[in-house]
């Protein structure tokens, strides 16, 4: 997780001036970060509003050796919410059309996200379905991710660190593929504390099928919308 703190006047009654930067992200990331309830109900980016209008005044972030906290100054930390997400993405052709599809589950809660791209590759819509997922999310969670892609699992657990060091450059120089997608999960996962499992495809995990399904039918209907936009 990202290592950051927010302590303002403004927000808090305390500390310090934040980082800019860092508060830029939290007012683009988690427009509803303080928000009580569930964590599944969250917007895109595009929907923002001001860090300061969710009842703020009491609360703040807090990082530290742990990762990030949310501390409120009268009831001490709280715990961060456990969500299950799982992913898939699909390519007719490869590269061609493809669709992506993610379920997210709180508790009993279930939020389901799908879409398309008219021309990607599967391991675009891999990723895409990991970012939409993590992109929803109104607060800091503990995060498992569930997805039947070595190249997603691996790229995020083995690789990542590695070629975020080298300049997002692999071992012989040449640049990462698919950069602008892994340095937008990395971002977003950053403000999580994040495990990837590998779920073998078509091997009866029921998400991970409704999600193949999903993913597939997204494809096939960006496949038709573009032949009739031609």
């Amino acid at each position: 997780m990202r290592d950051f703190a927010v302590l303002t006047e403004a927000f808090c009654g305390v500390g310090p001036t934040p980082n800019s930067a860092r508060e830029n992200n939290l007012r683009w990331h988690y427009p509803s970060l303080f928000a009580r309830g569930s964590p599944l109900r969250g917007g895109a980016p595009s929907g923002r509003a001001p860090l300061g209008s969710g009842g703020v005044s009491s609360l703040m972030v807090v990082g530290g050796m742990g990762g990030l906290a949310l501390r409120d100054l009268r009831n001490g930390v709280w715990q961060m919410s456990d969500v299950f997400l799982t992913v898939d993405g699909s390519c007719l052709g490869n590269p061609g059309p493809g669709g992506w599809a993610c379920i997210l589950r709180y508790g009993e809660e279930e939020r389901v996200l799908r879409g398309g791209v008219a021309q990607t590759t599967n391991n675009r819509m891999e990723m895409m379905a990991a970012i939409e997922g993590l992109r929803v999310l109104s607060r800091p969670c503990d995060v498992e991710v569930a997805t039947d892609s070595d190249y997603l699992r691996r790229g995020m657990t083995e690789f990542m660190e590695r070629w975020r060091s080298n300049g997002w450059k692999t071992a012989s120089g040449s640049p990462v593929l698919n950069q602008d997608l892994w340095r937008e999960l990395d971002d977003l996962a950053g403000y999580h504390r994040v495990t990837w499992i590998h779920v073998g495809g078509h091997a009866g995990h029921a998400d991970q099928e409704r999600c193949d399904a999903l993913a597939l039918e997204s494809a096939w209907q960006t496949k038709r919308d573009s032949v009739t936009r031609c």
